[in-house]
């Protein structure tokens, strides 16, 4: 049996941040995909935010 040396409260907390900063970005691009499509639904098109 292999042990696995336990992680830092450091380490933990970067995970920590990294994971809520993935959240962020994935609900940013929810919402921006969402906007466009009701845009292109009242023919506006956006070609970068």
């Amino acid at each position: 049996m292999r042990f696995v040396e336990l992680k830092s409260q450091d380490r933990l907390d970067f995970q920590s941040l990294h994971r809520v900063r993935s959240r962020l970005v994935a609900a940013r691009k929810a919402l921006l995909n969402q906007l466009r499509a009701i845009l292109l639904e009242r023919d506006y098109t956006m070609n970068h935010i």
